[in-house]
C-alpha cells in the first residue's frame, strides 16, 4: 500500500512512480492533489477517472514550478 495525505502533485508524481515500478504495492491511494486548490508545478501525472497517468516526459514529468504570491 501506498498513499498521500496532503502532498502536492509533485510528492505524488513521485509515489505514483515506486508505486508502478514495484509489484509488491498492489494498493495505491494517490488522490491528495485532487483536494489542494492549488498546483505548483506543470505536467507530471494527472488524472483520468481513478486512474493515475504519467507523463511521457522524462523524470517525474514536471515541466516548471509555477511561483505563487
Amino acid at each position: 500500500m501506498i498513499g498521500s495525505m496532503m502532498e502536492c502533485h509533485i510528492s505524488v508524481s513521485a509515489a505514483a512512480h515506486l508505486a508502478a515500478s514495484r509489484t509488491v504495492i498492489d494498493k495505491y491511494d494517490l488522490d491528495a492533489p485532487l483536494f489542494c486548490s492549488t498546483n505548483p508545478a506543470s505536467g507530471g501525472i494527472s488524472y483520468q477517472g481513478s486512474r493515475v497517468c504519467f507523463s511521457d516526459d522524462p523524470g517525474l514529468g514536471i515541466e516548471a514550478i509555477i511561483m505563487q504570491e
